[in-house]
């Protein structure tokens, strides 16, 4: 029974759009609102979006158009172009109270969306531990491929960066625009986890004053990049365990790579 009437009800709403395209074509008036709504009744959303944006075409001086379809598209959660369209709904009618209502959701809406995706101090500070951690190593990782296998790019470059390494940061440079004038400053942690594991004996020396084997290191690294990975993402969740072992993580990184 639920099944026919909701069906009837869709076919209701096609029908009244296959009218309004006829109408529309022959020049006619068309009452988009009964169509859109006819849409929203049944869930339709983004068809009656398009039945405003018609309305909206049709009737650019409506201020009640205009109103529906930010109303809709604060539903949506579209906040933005729900605001501009509240915005001409108000500039048509400025004591629309309904708009002004409308206009004020959108606005709450939206701060909502920006809150919720600002990082936490929690999430910054692991953020920035992380991103130290990365620099150091960098800069590191580089220093002392140029001392054991020679600073000119025929040395520490082609000897020391596996080939597809080298090939990505040559298009990440290029992408870039050539800006940077070092291609390596565009090899991330996972680049520098191959590097390291190709080249493990010349950072032996490092690896004994950290008290750290290959293998527990280049962990340490993958767990690392992992909670970086979970850090620039608002959505993926983030926890004080993940803090104290980017810390932990900072002091075996600081030995080794001594400065200096």
């Amino acid at each position: 029974m639920c099944h026919t009437w909701r069906a009837m009800v869709a076919s209701n709403a096609d029908k009244l759009l296959e009218e309004a395209g006829i109408q529309r074509h022959l020049g006619l008036e068309v009452d988009w609102t009964t169509v859109a709504r006819a849409f929203e009744d049944e869930d339709r959303y983004e068809k009656a979006l398009e039945c405003w944006e018609s309305a909206s075409e049709d009737y650019p001086d409506d201020a009640y158009v205009w109103r529906d379809r930010g109303a809709l598209l604060t539903y949506l959660r579209r906040y933005l172009e729900s605001i501009e369209c509240l915005d001409r709904a108000l500039e048509l009618k400025p004591d629309f109270a309904e708009a002004w209502a409308d206009r004020n959701k959108a606005f709450a809406g939206l701060d909502q969306w920006v809150e919720k995706r600002r990082p936490s101090k929690l999430r910054t500070r692991i953020f920035e531990e992380v991103g130290s951690c990365e620099l150091r190593l960098h800069v590191f990782v580089k220093q002392r491929l140029q001392r054991e296998l020679g600073s000119e790019k025929k040395g520490w470059w082609l000897q020391g960066i596996p080939k597809e390494i080298r090939d990505k940061c040559r298009e990440r440079w290029e992408l870039d625009h050539g800006e940077e004038n070092d291609e390596f400053n565009f090899a991330d942690m996972t680049d520098l986890i191959k590097i390291l594991d190709k080249n493990w004996p010349l950072f032996l020396e490092e690896a004994r004053k950290a008290e750290s084997s290959k293998k527990s290191l280049l962990e340490l690294l993958n767990q690392l990049r992992d909670i970086r990975n979970r850090v620039m993402h608002p959505e993926r969740r983030i926890k004080r365990q993940d803090l104290e072992f980017a810390l932990e993580a900072t002091n075996v990184i600081e030995r080794f790579t001594p400065s200096g």
